[in-house]
């Protein structure tokens, strides 16, 4: 009798023991974690070196933007949300689909059973859909208004720009949030039970039909994946097909042939970058894409340890774009690099000087001066008192990103 209340309904005329159901019993329970730890611990370690370095390269971006008014144009704009929309990657989806992987069970209630999936999949169709407005905005810029070619380009982004590129990333985040409303509606947490004894706490969607979830996967594949790829690549060609053009009439136009060579370069420079980006995105995003599908048609395929560490890679690829695109849209910009480059150094030299005025000149004899002072008086050029000392960008080079735009007329424009 007491044997039979342990073990619920199920009796010693099972087909196994007491012994043997406790085995089961402890079995189960030690697999409540998916991978062994010689997989977990370099499994957490990728994951943080993803989320540090995407959430240190994306701050970056934005406080740059942030702190100079000169570089909020609307190419800017679009690069500041797309480094927001990397670091939310790296807040929400990171850290909790690595939690997701490493733990069978969910412990974080059915809120967040609901909200996350939304969260997650808004934020990857932002970033997505931010990085086909940059290039549709590269293209009406560049090809559209013929800015190459230095006759009838259009000026420096002025506030009509600014509150287009506004109104189109609220726009943005809007349809993002409702893309993943599906997943908000349909998550629900579950419990398993098996042998009366273990549960299982899981955060699963469920659907009203198969073919509800199939729908929404086909869409998430040609909205998140298929359409953005297409863009890029249709739009990069055509800014490539249109630089190739205008590269050997700039070159005839420069006064000579060091000049000549050195606009080439500059061309080919960037049609490698422009190519890079599309190749990039559709390597980051396929496996994923690719392994979603599966998931949503062959849902019990999920359960498998070796198909959740593919999940793993293919993720973890994926979210390597959140590290990817502050270097591709970011530091590839000659305005965004000479405004880094500016304010590393001047940050080194405020504090070399700091340091020897405080070590070398006694107080008394050598007051401190500010360091825009004591800059003044080594350099010949006075300092404009209305701008840091390193702001030495090309605003108008900064419409095209990365400086895409006027690289035949000045030498100084385009990526260095």
């Amino acid at each position: 009798m007491a044997m039979d209340t342990l073990l619920g309904n199920v009796s010693l005329g099972a087909n196994f023991s007491l012994a043997e159901y406790l085995l089961i019993v402890a079995e189960h329970e030690h697999r409540l974690y998916w991978f062994e730890p010689r997989l977990e611990i370099p499994l957490v370690f990728v994951y943080v070196v993803v989320i540090f370095i995407g959430l240190a390269s994306n701050a970056v971006v934005a406080w740059l933007v942030a702190r100079r008014r000169a570089l909020r144009t609307a190419t800017n704009l679009y690069i500041v949300n797309l480094a927001v929309s990397d670091m939310m990657l790296c807040l929400f989806c990171l850290p909790f689909t690595l939690v997701r992987l490493l733990v069978r069970n969910w412990t974080l209630g059915e809120g967040m059973c609901r909200c996350l999936p939304w969260l997650q999949a808004a934020n990857v169709f932002a970033s997505t859909t931010t990085v086909t407005a940059i290039a549709l905005h590269r293209y009406g810029v560049v090809v559209a208004s013929d800015s190459v070619d230095g006759g009838g380009g259009r000026g420096t982004d002025d506030a009509a720009e600014r509150r287009t590129a506004g109104r189109l990333i609220a726009v943005t985040w809007v349809v993002s949030a409702l893309f993943g409303l599906p997943l908000f509606v349909y998550s629900h947490v579950e419990r398993a039970e098996y042998l009366h004894r273990i549960t299982y706490t899981m955060c699963l969607e469920t659907w009203p039909s198969s073919r509800a979830r199939v729908v929404y996967a086909v869409g998430v594949l040609v909205l998140q994946f298929a359409a953005p790829v297409l863009v890029l690549v249709g739009i990069h060609v055509r800014i490539c097909c249109f630089l190739t053009r205008h590269v050997s009439g700039s070159a005839l136009l420069a006064r000579d042939a060091r000049r000549a060579a050195k606009i080439a370069r500059r061309y080919r420079k960037n049609i490698a970058l422009l190519l890079t980006i599309s190749v990039m995105f559709a390597i980051c995003w396929l496996p994923l894409v690719l392994l979603n599908l599966l998931a949503d048609v062959a849902s019990g395929i999920f359960a498998d340890t070796d198909f959740t560490l593919a999940f793993a890679v293919a993720h973890v690829i994926a979210m390597t774009s959140a590290c990817l695109n502050p270097v591709l849209y970011g530091w590839f910009n000659s305005s965004f690099k000479r405004e880094l480059k500016g304010l590393l150094l001047y940050c080194i030299r405020d504090t070399s000087q700091m340091s020897d005025v405080q070590t070398k000149a006694p107080p008394s004899q050598t007051p401190l001066q500010p360091v825009e002072q004591s800059m003044q008086k080594e350099s010949s050029t006075p300092l404009n008192t209305k701008r840091t000392c390193y702001s030495t960008f090309n605003i108008r080079n900064d419409v095209v990103t990365p400086g895409v735009s006027t690289w035949a007329k000045s030498d100084s424009m385009g990526p260095t």
